[in-house]
């Protein structure tokens, strides 16, 4: 504890502690632990179906929004971005932010009340091996009927 200490030593020399809620919880360690081996044991089955589930709903985004968003991401992730402010594409954070963030908390507060769908307003999506592709679907229908109010 003493080398954490910020009156003794300065920023190079000291350690840094950082935690949280569950940091070295036993059932959260447990938790991760059980994680870890199944994605370690199951690696050529989840990382395939939840990557191809990112890029399916990379591509269905697009389509659905026809021109009026940019879904970027990676493997399972997701981000939609409502086009405004000149912006066609996102190439960087800038373009990020000067994107319909209010548009974009809209559509996913709608998809929770009308659909059981949750998202954090305004953050990316990530696919889980839990989710099926009636997930996908139902998500592609909200999204649908969200594009046609627009």
């Amino acid at each position: 504890m003493e080398l954490s200490n910020t009156s003794n030593f300065d920023k190079k020399e000291r350690s840094y502690i950082g935690g949280g809620t569950f940091s070295a919880n036993p059932a959260t360690m447990s938790a991760g632990f059980a994680t870890i081996n199944t994605l370690k044991k199951s690696k050529n089955t989840i990382y395939p179906k939840i990557n191809n589930f990112g890029k399916t709903t990379r591509e269905r985004l697009t389509k659905i929004f026809d021109g009026r968003v940019k879904v970027t991401g990676k493997g399972s992730l997701f981000m939609t971005h409502f086009l405004k402010n000149g912006i066609s594409e996102i190439n960087d954070a800038a373009d990020a932010a000067r994107c319909d963030s209010a548009l974009l908390n809209k559509y996913h507060f709608e998809m929770m009340v009308k659909d059981g769908i949750f998202f954090l307003p305004g953050k990316l999506g990530a696919i889980s091996n839990a989710h099926s592709q009636k997930d996908l679907d139902s998500m592609f229908k909200a999204s649908e009927r969200f594009s046609e109010s627009l």
